[in-house]
């Protein structure tokens, strides 16, 4: 059986970073098959950060650049280019643990009917702090599988800790017309369709970015329902489309939160009732409920101060 892993980094602006990923990948006690970096329209000086690569580890880096046009194209146009049969999607700014290609060439050797291998991580904040993630083990019922990584949020995946192969890949890919949460509608057709693993061996270090909450409530709002259609395509098994409303709701009361705190009221409340008007039992979620109550005392508040 074929183990060789190909490891995709793309990058935007991270020339202060991607070394260390770079080099986290050469010192693998298991060598990958290439590292294939995918520069997506960088405008600081990654391209010397890279050369400078390049000259010290030669045939080791293959180096490709375009325009900016977003993560999903960038990891998509990495996946064509990769020789290996399997694929591991490392951003720039994190960087893998030693053992963690040996580890999933292990796991492979024995289990060699998965499609797709993830693992534990660990999350850097931006303070500095560790903490280690753990997943569960996979079903072998895709729809339960399906269902925990989109409903229950049980199932902690992510780009950096996870392999697959790649002519699984190559049929699904990354949504190209979404700027975030790309990876949403990969990971929930991957699980819907195919056997996957769990390997409990932290492989990883993720770095976690404090964005203003601001910022992040415009971006959550362009994508709520925009990773729902991604999702629910005709990809997706039609028995799992019962599944839409409950998502859309989640995806709404996610996105009324982030109003919320971003102190974006009025907004925040109209989402609140498109959530309840996809799912009506949503109005027993207290947390919620109680947030929404809320808004109209702070924006009493904010007009009489």
């Amino acid at each position: 059986m074929n183990q060789r892993i190909s490891v995709i980094i793309p990058t935007y602006n991270y020339a202060n970073a991607i070394e260390a990923a770079v080099e986290s990948v050469l010192q693998q006690s298991a060598a990958a098959a290439e590292i294939i970096i995918i520069d997506d329209g960088s405008t600081d000086n990654t391209v010397d950060v890279i050369a400078d690569l390049q000259q010290r580890y030669p045939d080791k880096i293959h180096y490709l650049q375009q325009p900016n046009q977003g993560p999903g194209v960038a990891r998509n146009r990495g996946a064509k280019e990769a020789p290996g049969d399997w694929l591991l999607f490392l951003d720039a700014d994190d960087t893998l643990l030693p053992e963690a290609l040996s580890d999933y060439q292990e796991y492979l050797i024995n289990n060699p009917n998965i499609n797709m291998v993830y693992t534990a991580h660990n999350a850097v904040s931006a303070e500095g702090k560790t903490r280690t993630k753990r997943g569960k083990p996979i079903a072998t019922n895709n729809e339960i599988n399906f269902c925990d990584y989109l409903l229950n949020k049980t199932i902690p995946l992510c780009n950096g800790a996870f392999i697959v192969k790649k002519k699984v890949f190559d049929a699904l890919g990354y949504a190209e017309h979404m700027k975030s949460a790309e990876d949403i509608c990969f990971f929930a057709h991957l699980l819907a369709l195919h056997p996957c693993a769990y390997l409990d061996k932290v492989t990883v270090n993720i770095h976690k970015h404090s964005d203003s909450l601001r910022h992040n409530s415009r971006i959550y709002r362009k994508t709520a329902l925009e990773v729902c259609d991604s999702v629910f395509t005709d990809t997706l098994p039609q028995a799992l489309y019962k599944y839409r409303n409950e998502y859309a709701a989640k995806r709404y009361l996610s996105l009324f939160r982030n109003l919320y705190l971003a102190g974006e009221y009025q907004e925040a409340r109209a989402v609140y009732h498109q959530a309840l008007r996809q799912k009506p039992a949503l109005l027993f979620k207290l947390s919620y409920l109680r947030k929404y109550l809320l808004s109209y005392l702070r924006k009493s508040h904010e007009a009489t101060s």
